[in-house]
């Protein structure tokens, strides 16, 4: 059985006697079971997203537009047995850049779509060694994503520029380019 099959919650929104699943009672609490809603038995936003939180518990989306939007990378980096599978996504809100070969996102600049991978990363240990890869030049960053075929965003990371702008140039990132320089380089 999922264990967010069938939840309970007693919850009570800041307003008073409202609560997540939109039942108003008169202690202000409701043990309606999450599935309630407020319309045609469909949960609200804000419930579908609490619920999607605590079933990824552990896990993060992290959004690639580099090197690491080549399963390979992300498979040798994060020692996994399996090739992973990412899904196409974009990201609103950056300008990116080159640093070297590699794309960084910076502040600097008329905001852009970028698009890129998104992948599920759960464990510190794996975090720690994506963090690793992408080098003290880079930070994490919290972000909304729009993954393709889904018309609502989600919350996950990606990682910005964090070197100097002079550092950077105006440029895009090819991902194939980039993988045929690597098969020349071998």
């Amino acid at each position: 059985m999922n264990k967010l099959s069938e939840p309970v919650l007693e919850c009570n929104d800041i307003r008073g006697g409202e609560t997540l699943d939109g039942q108003t009672t008169e202690s202000g609490t409701s043990s309606a079971p999450a599935s309630t809603t407020r319309s045609n038995n469909r949960p609200s936003r804000m419930l579908r997203k609490f619920l999607a939180a605590a079933e990824r518990e552990g896990k993060e989306l992290y959004f690639f537009y580099g090197s690491l939007m080549d399963p390979w990378v992300i498979q040798r980096v994060l020692g996994l047995f399996e090739r992973p599978v990412l899904k196409p996504a974009g990201l609103y809100g950056w300008h990116m850049k080159i640093w070297g070969p590699y794309p960084v996102l910076t502040e600097d600049g008329p905001t852009e779509l970028t698009r890129g991978m998104v992948y599920e990363v759960e464990g510190s240990e794996l975090k720690a060694r994506l963090a690793a890869y992408e080098t003290e030049r880079y930070r994490e960053q919290m972000c909304e994503i729009s993954v393709d075929g889904s018309k609502e965003t989600v919350t996950g990371k990606t990682f910005v520029w964090a070197g100097d702008s002079l550092d950077s140039r105006e440029g895009k990132f090819d991902l194939k380019d980039w993988q045929m320089e690597r098969v020349l380089d071998d």
